[in-house]
This record gives structure tokens, sequence and C-alpha cells, in this order.
């Protein structure tokens, strides 16, 4: 980690003077005792009395043959003439002070200079504030969403686009180069499911003759096979003598296996791939509804995407790489013309790469795509975002391009994240049997929810406020920090209802807290206690808004399944001169407030809390997981809360001590508006 990093990171910064003091005080490094660069790493006392920052030091005992506790009593000791030069040179904010509490060495710095000292990183736009960290020269392919053309996306990809598009956006202020891809599941027998339910029951209809969104229209064609084949299923189950409801999983699969419908939609996959004219033509026409359709859905969740892979051109990539393993003796062709791996010595079954029938399976497309990424983009690492259901496969697929020597086998990754499950024991998401908690409505319902709360509480109060824009981003906000705030292994149990509320661990309570500082600001100018030109500013850093949506086909900018706001541009805030200016402050200029002055202990949490940002950034992209800045959000906006209700802004005692307390105030809105654009959500500046 360079240096520069170091220095815009309060932990990393005084953990580097505490190795320097251990040096000294053992007469060796780290290094040279054998001990990893993190054993001296900084973490949070469990109480604010005990410290700002603490350094366990139970990694240091057995190389240094001593206690822990009397390691951290003579560093204690020790310590004052090096933190004193540290602050000198800047490094760090003076320190206050510095004990031992038993094994740990607990510092706690100077109230009003560390105010000084992280306020001045963010007014003026110091990374990771206002912009990203050094470059890492790391480049890392992000490839999220992965949806299928025979369906709108539900809730369970929601948390996939949400997991990936906030991974991609903290790796990028990490420092990394991000390239975010799609890779749509737009061949296979599940989509000459839906096309030959349309050839059967679509009777011409379109999506804009039944003004419906065109994945919505094919979805419903899915839904509908899937009830279609039940239906043969339980004749066939009553024709052997046996109870519909009572099929072991084996039987079940036997009976889909002969169903007509199955044979039929298997007969499409086979002329699919052998480039039927009038088969082509029909895939192409439902993908294009469907595209229109996930454009929409895109655009309003935020999602960018530098590039799309489709399976339909990477399949036979995939295809060819198999026949060059069976010449290699790699792969094995099996009497009945199918092709398996053997994959014994990890304890795996064998898996099957090409069917009898000579038609490709998913992981015969995806090593096709995995080799064509590479070849596009020749990144580092490539980070697949997929649900837990799918751990077998990518270890599977992570084998087969180790075994077929690829040389970047080692740089892919699967980011696997846990299920997204109905309420009240309804189980999983299941397309085919319409139990969906399909994205735009779920969308929808959750605006209708926040528009009802804002009126209900009194949020919505202040003129100009556009209530449906607003209901949608607080929505928005809602379902994000519900989804991104758990470790990403982790299923989730989804209820809408649980996911709004203004007070507590919430997307709301961020948003509420960033738009009150906002209005604090706008009373401040319309009062005539700060003027414009007294206001630190600068532009909320958006590394993609270069890219769109990525999309072959365009939604049309108007229509009748346009029932929502896109919650993209709309802002609350009324226009005005004010607004706009307080839009992107960020604090106070240098010589218009004292930081000094911010010695309460509620004002001491909030400048402390702001300094672990940087910490929060860099261990969500260390562990490749938003989590880390949702908590971070979460516990300042409850440190503001805290702050707010002791420590008066625009009633303060002195001109100068409203003034530093604004300085404050904008300074949390700022890193607010900042971490939670690093999730996807909005930061409404009125509520």
């Amino acid at each position: 980690m360079s240096d520069a990093t170091k220095r815009q990171d309060l932990a990393l910064a005084t953990a580097d003077v505490v190795r320097d003091l251990l040096a000294t005080y053992a007469g060796s490094s780290l290094e040279e005792l054998g001990l990893p660069e993190g054993a001296l790493a900084a973490v949070r006392p469990p109480r604010p009395e005990m410290g700002d920052l603490a350094f366990p030091c139970f990694p240091l005992a057995k190389a240094l043959r001593k206690n822990p506790a009397q390691i951290a009593s003579e560093l204690a000791q020790a310590a004052p003439p090096h933190l004193a030069a540290a602050a000198a040179a800047g490094s760090i904010p003076p320190v206050a002070g510095c004990v031992a509490a038993g094994p740990y060495l607990n510092l706690t710095f100077e109230p009003g200079s560390l105010a000084g000292f992280v306020l001045g990183q963010i007014s003026s736009g110091q990374a990771p504030y206002g912009a990203a960290l050094p470059p890492t020269g790391r480049s890392t392919m992000v490839e999220y969403s992965a949806p299928n053309t025979n369906k709108p996306m539900h809730v369970g990809h929601v948390r996939n686009n949400l997991l990936g598009l906030s991974l991609c956006r903290i790796l990028e202020a990490a420092g990394e180069e991000v390239i975010p891809v799609n890779l749509v599941n737009d061949r296979g027998v599940h989509i000459t499911k839906s096309m030959l339910a349309y050839q059967k029951w679509g009777a011409g209809k379109t999506p804009e003759s039944e003004g419906q969104k065109g994945d919505h229209f094919v979805g419903k064609l899915y839904v509908r096979f899937g009830m279609e084949l039940a239906r043969e299923k339980a004749a066939l189950a009553e024709e052997a003598g046996l109870d519909p409801q009572k099929l072991d999983k084996e039987k079940d699969r036997e009976l889909e296996d002969r169903a007509p419908l199955t044979l039929g939609a298997r007969a499409l996959l086979r002329k699919w791939e052998q480039g039927d004219p009038e088969v082509r033509a029909l895939w192409e026409r439902m993908n294009r509804w469907v595209y229109s359709g996930f454009d929409e859905t895109y655009h309003r969740l935020g999602c960018t995407f530098r590039k799309w892979y489709f399976e339909s051109n990477t399949y036979q990539l995939g295809k060819k790489i198999i026949d060059e393993g069976v010449t290699r003796g790699l792969f094995h062709r099996h009497p009945d013309g199918s092709i398996w791996a053997h994959l014994e010595d990890e304890g795996l079954k064998d898996k099957i790469l090409i069917r009898s029938d000579g038609t490709s399976v998913y992981i015969t497309q995806d090593l096709g795509t995995a080799v064509l990424k590479f070849e596009d983009f020749d990144m580092d690492r490539s980070v697949y975002v997929v649900a837990s259901e799918q751990n077998l496969h990518f270890r599977i697929l992570f084998r087969l391009l180790r075994q077929l020597e690829m040389p970047w086998a080692a740089g892919c990754v699967h980011l696997s994240y846990g299920m997204v499950n109905l309420p009240h024991g309804q189980g999983k998401l299941k397309s085919r049997e319409g139990r969906t908690a399909d994205a735009d409505a779920l969308l929808n319902e959750l605006a209708t929810i926040a528009h009802r709360k804002a009126v209900e509480g009194g949020y919505a109060t202040e003129a100009g406020i556009d209530l449906d824009a607003l209901a949608d981003i607080i929505g928005q906000g809602a379902l994000k920090m519900y989804l991104l705030q758990v470790g990403a292994e982790k299923d989730i149990q989804f209820d809408p209802d649980a996911t709004l509320d203004f007070e507590g661990d919430t997307g709301p309570a961020v948003q509420y807290s960033h738009a009150r500082i906002c209005s604090i600001a706008r009373k401040a100018l319309a009062k005539g206690m700060l003027a414009a030109g007294d206001l630190a500013s600068w532009a909320l850093p958006d590394p993609f808004a270069d890219l769109g949506t990525g999309s072959p086909v365009r939604a049309p900018a108007e229509g009748p399944w346009r029932k929502a706001p896109s919650g993209g541009a709309a802002q609350p805030a009324a226009g005005d001169a004010a607004a706009a200016a307080v839009r992107s402050a960020v604090g106070l200029r240098p010589d218009r407030a004292d930081p000094a002055l911010l010695v309460r202990e509620e004002e001491r949490r909030v400048s402390l809390e702001l300094a672990s940002f940087p910490a929060a950034l860099r261990q969500a992209a260390a562990q490749l997981s938003p989590s880390p800045v949702a908590a971070h959000l979460l516990e300042l906006t409850k440190a503001y809360a805290r702050f707010y209700h002791a420590c008066p802004v625009l009633r303060a005692e002195s001109q100068e001590l409203m003034r530093a307390r604004l300085h404050l105030s904008l300074a949390v809105a700022a890193t607010l508006r900042r971490g939670l654009s690093l999730l996807g959500i909005q930061a409404p500046d009125a509520m």
C-alpha cells in the first residue's frame, strides 16, 4: 500500500507510527521479528472513554517473550516522543492520551486537532472523500447481473445487481481500474421454453399491444409454460398409477423429461443451434423485447456496464475449447457422444460438458466466456457475482480452467451471495412457478410505501419537493441498504415492509440525516448567518458516468409500462441558488471556520467516525463486500444524531462555534453522500 494511501487513512497512519515505536522499543522491525505488517493493526476500543484507537499487543508476545500487558505498558511509556514527532510532521493529529489498557495500547487524539485533521481532508476533497485513492495498478472485471432472457428480474437479481454495482464503485474508489460487464443468459432450453409458449399461446400479441414491459410479457409466457408442464407431468403420473403430489425428485425429473412440452423445448433448442431461420428470428424478436425491459430496470437501479457478453456468442468457443481438451486427453468422449470431465482428484463427480445430442450446457459457454473476457481486457482479476447455489459450478469451472492451463485461472474469483427468500415460510423465489418478487413491482411498491410514510411522518414538508421522485429515491435507498448492510454470504428473508423506516439502521435514516444537514445549511444562508462564498465544495465523483446500461435495445422514452419515475436524475429540493450551493457543499472554507472549537465528546465522536471512512472503504475493497461501507454510514448517522441533539448548530453559543459545527455537519453530509454513492444510493438534500 502506498504512503499516500496510508496518509489518507488515520488508522494506517497511526499504525505506521506505532510500528516505528515498536522498532525502537524492540530493536527490530516487524519483519525482523517474523511478524506480518498487519500484526499491529488498529482497532476501535469497545467504549469511547477508553480511547480513539487501540493496538493489541498479543501478536508481539511470542516474538518478544513478554506478557502482552507488559509490552503495552512499556510502549505507552516510550510512545510520547514518537507521537509528538508524527503530529509535528502532520502525519497524525496530536495525541492527548496514550495509556496501556491491559494488553492494548490505547490512544486518544486531541478533539479539536482531530476535527481539524479530518475536516481539512474532507473540505479539500482529498481521497477517498472527494476522489479515488491512488491507483493500485490492478485491473478487476466485475461480472454481475447475468439475467435470463425468459423473464424479468426479481429481488434475487436485484441483490446481484446491487452487489455488483456497489462493488464496482468501491473498488474504483480504492484505486483499481474496474471493468463492469454483464453476461446475458440468452440461449438454452430455458429460453426455448418461453419461445415454445409464445408459439402455442402468444396469438401474435406483443408487449406494445398488451401495454407491458417486454421482459414482463415474456416472463408471463415462461410461467404459462411451467403451469402447462405441471399439468402434463400430473397426467403422466396418473397414467402410471402414481400420485402427482407424492413424487420423489428422481421420478419427477423422469416425468418432466418425458413430457411433450419438455421434448418440444429441447427440439427448439436443437433447431436453434442448427441455425433454423424461423427459430432464430423468433428468438431475436423475443430477446429484443426483454432487452428493452432490462434497459429500463437497469437505468432505474443505476446499473452500468462497459460490455454485455451473450452466451449465444460464447458457447461455440466453449465447444472448441472442450474439443481441444479431448484432443489433449483432458476430457473424455463417451460412446453416446457426450463429453465429460473427470474430477475425482477434486473429490467431485464427473461433469458433463457436451450432451450426447451435441448441445452445450452452462459450463460449456462459461468456459468460452472466461477465455473471451481475458482476451478482451487482459485484466488481473475476474470477479463473478453469482448466488451461492452455484458454488459447486464455479468450483468446477475454475478447476477446468486450471486443468486447461489458462495462465489467468488463478485470477478468477466467485463472489458468492446468499439466497433471497420470501417471508412467512414461502421459500425460495422460483420464476417458473410465478412465485417471485418482481424487481419493477418491488420498486414501485417501495416507492408507494415511502410516499405514504413521508407524508404521514411529516418528512416531506419543504416546498418544491417532487414527492413521487423523492419516494422512489427513498424506496430504493431502503432496499439497497437493507440488502447491502448484510454480508453477501448470508441468506436474507425479504419483506418489503421491513426495509422502510426513517429511524434505525436503514437507508432512509441515512438519507434523512443528509437531508437534515442540507436543510440546516439552507436556513443559515436564508437567515444571513452564512454566505454562499463561505462554502467549500467539490463534485461527487461519478467514475461510470460515461457508461450507459449497455443494453442493445433502449427502452421507449414513453409508454404504458412507464408507471414509475426514474430515480436517476430527480432532485427533490428546490432548484434555487442556495439549494444548489448546499447540494455540493462539503464544509466551510479554511478561513471561515475553526475546527479547534469542536471539543465536546459528541463532536469528537463524529470526527472520529468521519476519520474512519477510509478504513471502511479499504476493508470493503479487501473483502469484496459493501457491508463495511454500509455499516460505517449507519454508525456515522447515529453519531451525528447524538451530536445534533446535544450540540445546537444554528443556536450555538457564539458565531464562531456555529460556523465550526456547521463545518462539521457539512463534512458529515459530504461523507454520507460519498458513501451512499458507493452503494448506488442517492442522497436527497430535502425530505
